[in-house]
């Protein structure tokens, strides 16, 4: 049997002075832990992937309601200034967190972290977890096989589902605690 693999698009989650982010320690459990009949590849892009740090990130500095910089984040996280600009403002609009303006400006968090879930930070960014090619819903047609669905389409449908269920469960708390199995049973429905 195959490994479960994760595929992220970008550089690895390596933070200087901290090691990996927890989020990635978590997927790489889940990988050598879960064996599978085939090779899946869930894709996240740099987008999901750097506005869950920059989140962790401030989750970490921001202590009694601390603005904080962008600047001060991408630092820490040796990410882009303009990139992490990008994010936030999308953020912003979600009303995950709010806007500080002026000196010693910044960002604060709009809701607890224990109220801000992975899937809404995600989708905030406009991140999808993809494990496939096939469409999204059930109707939807496979690419590659012209006019009709593969035969594991359900199955593919099913098991991207399961995945946003697990964000949609897991806050910035849950992850700076390392509570990833909080209410979650995966070994007995793996």
């Amino acid at each position: 049997p195959g490994m479960l693999q994760i595929k992220c698009i970008a550089k690895p989650l390596l933070r200087p002075g901290l090691g990996a982010c927890p989020l990635l320690k978590q997927l790489n459990y889940w990988k050598n832990n879960y064996e599978t009949k085939t090779n899946i590849n869930m894709f996240l892009t740099t987008k999901g992937r750097y506005a869950i740090m920059a989140m962790l990130d401030m989750y970490e500095s921001c202590i009694d309601g601390k603005v904080v910089s962008i600047k001060s984040m991408a630092e820490r996280q040796n990410l882009s200034v303009y990139y992490l600009e990008q994010l936030f403002c999308l953020l912003k609009k979600h009303s995950i967190v709010n806007s500080i303006k002026g000196p010693g400006g910044g960002y604060v968090f709009a809701k607890l972290p224990n109220e801000i879930r992975l899937y809404d930070v995600l989708k905030a960014v406009g991140e999808k977890t993809k494990t496939t090619k096939c469409g999204e819903k059930k109707d939807d047609l496979c690419q590659g096989a012209g006019s009709v669905k593969c035969n594991s389409h359900l199955l593919w449908i099913d098991f991207s589902r399961y995945i946003d269920e697990y964000f949609l469960s897991t806050t910035l708390e849950d992850v700076k605690e390392g509570n990833f199995f909080k209410q979650k049973n995966f070994k007995n429905n793996l």
